[in-house]
């Protein structure tokens, strides 16, 4: 899963756009400790999470989810989008 701080391109929200940490991808092994690596980055600054993701490792999920809710950080699912194949 890879992490990433997202911010509204917006003209009309300038300067104060809101942003947001975008989860995406699968849940790896490894998830949790990026997850804890990026919030270290953003200090005392709780943005919202958007998770996109299609599963993943079950023990990494629920560790993600004790993090989120330690933290008490917001949290929305993104719908993934596939393409259909004819």
């Amino acid at each position: 899963m890879i992490f990433q701080i997202v911010r509204s391109s917006s003209l009309e929200c300038e300067p104060t756009c809101p942003e947001w940490i975008l989860a995406a991808g699968s849940i790896e092994p490894d998830t949790p400790a990026s997850f804890r690596k990026l919030l270290k980055t953003l200090g005392s600054r709780r943005l919202p999470i958007v998770i996109a993701s299609n599963g993943g490792d079950r023990g990494s999920a629920l560790e993600v989810g004790r993090i989120i809710r330690k933290q008490k950080l917001t949290v929305e699912a993104a719908t993934l989008n596939r393409s259909s194949r004819g």
